[in-house]
């Protein structure tokens, strides 16, 4: 069993690195080609997720991470509080030298750790090298972090201390720094599992996320530490602002008092939307392009896989149409199933961030459920009425990670179910057309004189004289292809005619002009059948091109499909031998791919035009050549009529002698 998975996964590599299927797939076939497992196998979806999301999700972590420990560096730990007319005030407390010493070496060797990730994900440096310094360095910064915080967290706090902001954002960060040693560690595992090659499964213009999330890392410490001089604040509440202002959520709870600042924050805030919608934008392009399409490809091959091993199994016959019309319905209920998981995983992801994150909110604040849950949604929806603000230092800590992770990632949601939704309006509206026969295009004009036809697309009206519309294409396309083609050899008349011209010639000459006569005969009628392939060829493209343009439907139908069989423009010796009627559900079938029908199939009879026409022109070219012979072969003979009664003359002479 596991032998044909392998010869089954080598066939279908092979079978994307066909032009035309290559053309017409939805997804980088580079993605799957590396994955060395079983497209039908439950796992070939896991190893497929940690070798492409994995390092993104790296990318994402590693720079937020080294932007929070810089503010565990330049924030204090711990802070006395005292009350002022029930006033809350914190008094700040230098931290020990140990603790700076080590906060500073784990933000050193986070940031070493974020270049050579960054060198990795630029080609600038190997897999191999990178994983073990990033991996290393990663475990590293996190422990020596986690020593910090729960030395801390045990000693050194009196009752009447605090742990301030500064200590609670070491938390995540040290959270952030194990979270990409996790990553990067599972994905060198499935390397070392021999389930894909030494490389990040990124195309190279996916490759950019990572320096976007560093300018966008860097445009935060920049803002951070802009605000807290300017606003006097101190430098995790100038993060805390900065990014309430380029999430769009505004609180008010901080907010510029002066012109200068105003103007300041407007151009901050705009210039970092715009990183952050670049973030969001490649992210959500690298999960569409792969995931859907290859989750749809995964789901094809179980179910037809188990429906062909059935029907072998149960011997049951079925013509190809039956096939045709099973896989048709595989592939429609697959579609209809990657919706329905699309929407589940989007509604599911939405509900974690938004009770999670009001869980942490009611602990942090002491606010009520209802309360966080209120707050969390307004926050995801970037609304921010300011009525509820987080104020404690762990309730800021967390907002800061917990907005930077939950509000990207709801834009790209409420995109997401957008388009859904607009696909879904776009079938329910050709649902209902056929279901009441609204699917009109034109309406007939009669006059006394002429007949016209108004186009409701378009709202043009035109007549019989300049509307091309009026021709029967079905009949034109009957009759060129009907076309007879009838040669006849010249007539005895005729050769009599030439023979009034010139003499006849030797035996030897007439037999070789005859041979090459019929060469040329034989090879104009042959090149006449290739010209009407032609032509037929560019009919079928007029004609997918059309229902293309037309009706936005991109499916071919099984006349279509066996039109190109009979062009012999796919392989059709399984189709022949080994899956006979149950081809369109066989190993072989092209419908098991996520592709753009109607582009592979042009993409085929292009490569049959071209084909064609490299035979016409080799064909012209061996034409001519005989031709030119030909015409040296009558040239080298004494062919006119003096020339002939002279040379009768002359033997006469000579036997007379």
């Amino acid at each position: 069993m596991a032998k044909s998975n392998q010869q089954g996964l080598r066939y279908d590599k092979k079978r994307m690195m066909d032009p035309a299927l290559n053309t017409a797939l939805r997804f980088n076939t580079e993605r799957v080609t590396i994955i060395n497992q079983d497209p039908n196998s439950r796992m070939f979806i896991t190893w497929f997720v940690i070798s492409c999301y994995f390092p993104v999700i790296t990318a994402c972590l590693g720079p937020i991470a080294n932007t929070l420990s810089i503010a565990c560096v330049v924030e204090k730990w711990r802070a006395d509080v005292y009350y002022v007319d029930n006033e809350r005030f914190e008094r700040i407390i230098k931290d020990p030298k140990g603790i700076f010493a080590l906060n500073i070496l784990s933000l050193v060797i986070g940031f070493s750790s974020n270049v050579v990730l960054l060198l990795h994900f630029a080609q600038k440096l190997s897999y191999l090298k990178s994983q073990l310094i990033n991996i290393t360095g990663w475990t590293m910064a996190g422990t020596i972090l986690m020593v910090d915080v729960i030395v801390c967290a045990k000693a050194d706090v009196s009752s009447t201390q605090s742990k301030t902001i500064g200590f609670w954002i070491a938390v995540i960060t040290t959270a952030l720094y194990f979270g990409c040693t996790f990553t990067l560690t599972v994905h060198f595992i499935g390397y070392r599992l021999n389930k894909y090659p030494a490389r990040f499964n990124l195309i190279t213009n996916e490759r950019a996320v990572m320096v976007f999330t560093v300018m966008f890392s860097v445009w935060l410490i920049w803002g951070a530490g802009l605000f807290s001089s300017l606003l006097h604040i101190p430098f995790c509440d100038g993060l805390y602002f900065s990014v309430v202002s380029l999430l769009t959520i505004g609180f008010g709870d901080i907010s510029p008092n002066t012109v200068a600042l105003r103007i300041l924050s407007l151009v901050y805030s705009l210039s970092g939307v715009m990183i952050l919608g670049l973030i969001v934008a490649m992210t959500r392009g690298i999960i569409q392009r792969s995931l859907g399409p290859i989750f749809y490809y995964h789901r094809v091959e179980v179910t037809r896989k188990h429906a062909y091993q059935k029907l072998i199994k149960e011997n049951k016959h079925f013509s190809a149409r039956d096939a045709y019309n099973m896989m048709q319905r595989i592939r429609v209920d697959s579609k209809r199933k990657q919706t329905a998981f699309s929407l589940i995983s989007t509604i599911t992801v939405f509900i974690m961030f938004w009770l999670i994150g009001a869980v942490v909110f009611k602990y942090a604040e002491s606010w009520g459920y209802f309360t966080s849950i209120y707050f969390c949604f307004l926050c995801l929806l970037t609304i921010g009425y300011g009525d509820y603000t987080p104020v404690t230092g762990a309730g800021r800590a967390f907002f800061i990670i917990w907005a930077l992770a939950a509000v990207p990632l709801m834009s790209a949601i409420l995109s997401t179910v957008g388009d859904t939704l607009y696909d879904l309006a776009k079938s329910l509206d050709i649902t209902i057309a056929k279901r009441f026969h609204l699917d009109l295009k034109k309406v007939a004009v009669l006059s006394r004189s002429t007949f016209s036809l108004f186009k409701l697309d378009t709202g043009e009206l035109v007549t019989e004289s300049d509307n091309e519309d009026f021709e029967d294409t079905d009949s034109t396309r009957t009759q060129s292809s009907d076309m007879s083609y009838s040669l006849e050899t010249p007539t005895r008349s005729t050769n009599q005619n030439l023979d009034s011209i010139t003499t006849p010639l030797t035996l030897e000459s007439t037999r070789s002009l005859e041979t090459i006569h019929d060469n040329n005969m034989d090879a104009i009628k042959l090149h006449y059948e290739k010209l009407l392939e032609l032509y037929r060829l560019v009919q079928d493209i007029v004609e997918i091109r059309r229902r293309t343009y037309e009706n936005g439907d991109e499916t071919l139908s099984y006349s279509q499909w066996a039109e190109i069989f009979n062009l012999h423009l796919l392989k059709s010796a399984s189709f022949d031998k080994d899956s006979g009627d149950m081809f369109w559900l066989s190993e072989s079938t092209p419908l098991k791919f996520p592709m753009v029908e109607s582009t592979f199939a042009v993409a085929k009879l292009f490569k049959k035009i071209s084909t064609l026409s490299r035979q016409l022109l080799r064909d012209e070219a061996v034409h001519t050549e005989r031709e030119n012979k030909a015409y040296e072969l009558i040239s080298s003979r004494p062919t006119t009529i003096d020339g002939e009664l002279s040379e009768v003359r002359s033997r006469e002479r000579s036997s007379t002698i």
